[in-house]
């Protein structure tokens, strides 16, 4: 089965030309700059790789060929949905992904967002709608694994032994999952004529608390310091204090948090009448 797949920039794009090419699935990814990509890329790359740009949308665009694609995957790119300008940058590289994928004679398409980005994606739905795509809106809860965001993030706070955070809610719960999971599962799935034209959310099957996960990251990763945990409710404080003690920038690991906290726990319970799925252990990623 011949598959297309943009958003390679993020780590989940990324690890979707490793984890995914196998027997029975070709992937065909597309860069904008396949050398550069090819360069940085630290998993090993099982799949073909094109450079195509989907904003400027050259020649490479328009001579660009797959054959017997059955579907097309779209990993979003852009961290921060709430931001008008990096929306309308996503739309515009969505629509002319779906756009090359139907000249491709594929018209299956899979967008693949975060689980906090659900109150953001109503554009999205209208797009395809308007495109006539028959598509699937997936949404995933945080995803654990070297390569992801979330392992970044937790090396980051383990530099220093006390821990400058934002806090907003007492606490900070969500369903996490193995990196390797997401897309076992993923080929679990028979995408042509599963959730048609729905959304879907997969997460891992325990709801754990933030605070756990970052112990057992301590824990395993630097057993020989003990570290402490200063929450801050305000989200300046910890930028000021990160800033003003350690010199780094922490603004972005603060909308982390935020995002995290806002999110709803996951449901599973849509595509768990369909099939069974056995789950790795968390601890296996950390």
């Amino acid at each position: 089965m011949n598959i297309l797949v943009c958003g390679l920039n993020s780590y989940l794009g990324k690890a979707c030309v490793s984890y995914m090419q196998d027997e029975t699935y070709r992937i065909h990814g597309l860069v904008r700059d396949e050398v550069l990509f090819k360069k940085n890329m630290e998993l090993p790359i099982g799949a073909r790789i094109s450079s195509v740009d989907l904003i400027r949308k050259g020649l490479d665009f328009d001579s660009f060929q797959a054959h017997d694609l059955r579907l097309a995957f779209y990993f979003t790119q852009i961290p921060d949905l709430d931001d008008k300008i990096a929306k309308n940058y996503e739309l515009l590289s969505l629509r002319n992904f779906i756009r090359l994928s139907q000249k491709n004679s594929c018209n299956r398409i899979i967008y693949v967002g975060r689980l906090y980005d659900k109150k953001h994606l109503k554009e999205v739905e209208q797009l395809f709608r308007e495109l006539n795509v028959v598509f699937t809106i997936l949404l995933k809860d945080i995803a654990i694994g070297i390569g992801t965001t979330f392992d970044r993030f937790m090396n980051e706070m383990l530099k220093h032994p006390v821990v400058f955070l934002f806090k907003p809610h007492s606490s900070i719960k969500f369903n996490p999952v193995l990196l390797k999971d997401v897309f076992r599962w993923i080929k679990n799935i028979d995408w042509g004529t599963s959730f048609i034209n729905q959304y879907v959310e997969f997460g891992g099957p325990k709801l754990v608390d933030f605070y756990d996960v970052f112990k057992k990251y301590a824990q395993k990763r630097k057993p020989n310091i003990k570290f402490k945990i200063l929450p801050f409710t305000n989200k300046l404080l910890p930028q000021l204090c990160n800033k003003y003690f350690y010199g780094i920038k922490y603004d972005l690991y603060s909308d982390y948090i935020l995002e995290l906290s806002k999110s709803p726990p996951v449901d599973n319970s849509f595509w768990e009448k369909q099939f069974d799925f056995e789950y790795s252990a968390i601890d296996e990623g950390i």
